[in-house]
């Protein structure tokens, strides 16, 4: 995991919550696909412990997420979720997700063939040639990306 999370972290933003020195979540964003034309788009995931979910932990990362995507530059925010999953479906589209489609017994996991539904979400206006996306390490300590990153804080309920 230490290696992904730094293969990540070269380019995308990944934002941890901990409490009481445990983590409870996080979230981060990869490449949505290989192709130079999709370079402005991004897939993102969301991870909450049992014991800490109900908490607006998923909601406020992503919150925090979304806006440093945005100020990299990215346009467009894809996510997966395995199906069934009505807690995770409902989070995405309270945080601005629609469903687009659904892939059909394309995930195996826990000797089980899933379904996976797919979503998507804008990040910012889509222009005609945008600039580059930036990447997470030049963005990391800007005041916006602080900023992005107090008001999601300000989100969490407490446990």
């Amino acid at each position: 995991m230490r290696r992904r999370i730094s293969a990540v972290l070269a380019q995308y933003p990944w934002l941890v919550c901990e409490s009481s020195d445990k983590v409870v979540g996080y979230v981060y964003a990869t490449a949505h696909r290989e192709r130079a034309a999709y370079r402005w788009s991004v897939d993102v995931a969301a991870y909450v412990r049992e014991d800490a979910q109900r908490r607006g932990i998923a909601r406020a990362l992503y919150t925090a997420l979304f806006e440093i995507l945005a100020l990299q530059g990215y346009r467009n925010a894809y996510a997966g979720i395995t199906l069934p999953n009505p807690a995770s479906v409902v989070m995405h589209e309270s945080t601005g997700f629609e469903r687009v489609g659904v892939y059909h017994r394309v995930g195996y996991k826990m000797n089980k063939w899933h379904d996976v539904a797919w979503f998507e979400r804008p990040l910012a206006e889509h222009v005609l040639e945008p600039s580059e996306p930036i990447a997470f390490p030049m963005l990391a300590t800007s005041l916006e990306a602080k900023a992005a990153l107090a008001r999601a804080e300000g989100l969490i309920k407490p446990s």
